[in-house]
């Protein structure tokens, strides 16, 4: 009724064992003919990053030669680069889109490959659009078309010959970090499907971890400063974009690392250097999400109506109007019955002692505190800048200023109100106890404030370019 498992004898089974010990022989062998790298890549993992326990590994080499697995057009099939497109000329480009909470922005970057294989920036194109793929949530299509004339310009920028080896990206941030998955999904799916419409090689079209966000900021920054290349002492990089703020620095005393938890730090390798940084992004301590918290009492936006009329001591005097936040949109005004009872009593100018204490309360129930940072060279960027460019406390091209000189400006603003700019003292405010009581740096610290250096936009998007090109095999 039962059958028996024959007996294998002993010539069969040293047959056997030979066959297997002949298989794992055959297995070593391509793995030592192709590389362990290219082996663990085509049959072991499909990650984006070929070692796990070390999330970014880039050298600035280009490879000048494209895996033909990765080139793949509106078919899903793999297409042939002309044999002259690459060789005779060495110009590399990547496309990155950065899919923000108030904005979308493309950068196309075109790399210059120096003797020895090393990449060097040579050209950039930037443009940018409003409202963020986050406005689009009840229309995820319109939502893709908002970027297709950003793809055209980026599609005259690069040389034809070169189009179908430049790889094409998209990263949402906080924007659409905010919004449900289902929500997020369908459009980041119109989005892919526009993308195929056109040559590039098709990267990952995502939302955007926010530790790659502050890691990505940090790389741009230090690799245009050269601080990466030429071994001088790397800055920090303060982040601020509408959903989300990021911090990211090599620290200096183990008490810093100490303090925090395990993931707020994090190992990578640049340039044969290896780093260990400090980094952490705060999800709802963007510069909008703030304004939000501040006017709703710190509530979700599933909590508060359309019908609710927003208010705080943040606000000019009298002042009434709406306020865009994804996909939403509220009525704001300085109601005489906001939890602060005496406001409606309070001049312009002694409410922003009101405004400072609850945006110090804020960033005190997140916000981990780096003293340390006060001994850094430190520089801030994106809503950092633009506000203190909108209240003419740096000029267009950045400088250097103080953390005392966003609260000087805030207070000024409160007692002068723009009309066109009713937030502005608001953010100030915000932008003050982030960095004093939300990071503990010093008041009269120095600040670099910058936008661009040597003509670049700074921001994560150059080191988002350094890993698409790395996962897509055109450097290493």
């Amino acid at each position: 009724m039962f059958s028996t498992i024959p007996r294998l004898s002993m010539y069969q089974f040293r047959g056997r064992v030979g066959v297997f010990l002949a298989f794992v022989l055959i297995v070593a062998l391509v793995i030592v003919v192709t590389g362990y790298d290219d082996f663990k890549h085509k049959f072991i993992s499909n990650s984006v990053f070929k070692d796990k326990r070390n999330p970014y590994i880039f050298n600035g080499e280009a490879t000048l030669s494209v895996p033909q697995k990765h080139l793949k057009g509106n078919n899903g099939f793999a297409q042939v680069a002309p044999s002259n497109s690459i060789n005779n000329d060495k110009d590399i480009y990547a496309i990155v889109f950065d899919a923000g909470s108030t904005g979308s922005r493309v950068h196309v970057f075109k790399f210059k490959t120096l003797p020895g294989g090393l990449l060097r920036l040579d050209k950039e194109l930037f443009k940018t659009t409003k409202p963020g793929l986050s406005a689009y949530a009840n229309d995820p299509q319109m939502g893709a078309e908002s970027l297709r004339p950003m793809v055209i310009e980026a599609l005259a920028f690069v040389p034809k010959a070169k189009q179908n080896v430049t790889p094409i990206t998209l990263k949402a941030t906080a924007g659409l970090r905010l919004l449900s998955e289902g929500v997020a999904d369908n459009i980041l799916n119109e989005v892919t499907q526009m993308f195929k419409q056109y040559p590039f090689p098709l990267g990952d079209v995502s939302i955007m971890d926010g530790i790659d966000e502050g890691i990505f900021s940090w790389i741009t920054l230090n690799y245009i400063l050269g601080t990466l290349t030429n071994g001088n002492k790397t800055v920090a990089a303060l982040d601020l974009g509408g959903g989300s703020t990021q911090i990211t620095f090599v620290p200096q005393h183990r008490e810093t690392v100490k303090a925090v938890p395990k993931n707020f730090t994090s190992k990578i390798t640049l340039f044969n250097k290896s780093y260990k940084l400090y980094t952490h992004s705060y999800l709802g301590q963007g510069l909008m999400s703030a304004r939000f918290s501040l006017l709703s009492d710190d509530k979700e936006p599933n909590e508060v109506t359309n019908t609710t009329v927003l208010s705080s001591p943040c606000l000019p005097n009298k002042f009434a109007g709406n306020f865009r936040f994804g996909a939403h949109r509220y009525r704001v005004g300085s109601t005489s019955d906001h939890r602060h009872s005496v406001y409606s009593a309070l001049t312009n100018g002694s409410s922003f002692n009101a405004c400072l204490k609850d945006a110090v309360n804020f960033v005190d129930r997140y916000m981990a505190d780096v003293k340390e940072l006060s001994n850094a060279d430190i520089y801030i960027f994106s809503y950092f800048f633009d506000r203190a460019n909108d209240a003419g406390i740096i000029a267009k091209d950045g400088g250097q200023m103080t953390i005392k000189d966003f609260k000087k400006a805030a207070a000024h603003y409160f007692s002068k109100p723009l009309l066109d700019h009713p937030y502005l003292g608001m953010d100030l405010t915000y932008i003050y106890a982030l960095l004093h009581d939300g990071y503990h740096i010093r008041p009269n610290k120095g600040l670099e404030v910058i936008k661009k250096v040597n003509g670049t936009e700074i921001s994560w998007a150059l080191g988002s370019a350094f890993h698409l090109l790395y996962t897509m095999g055109l450097a290493k």
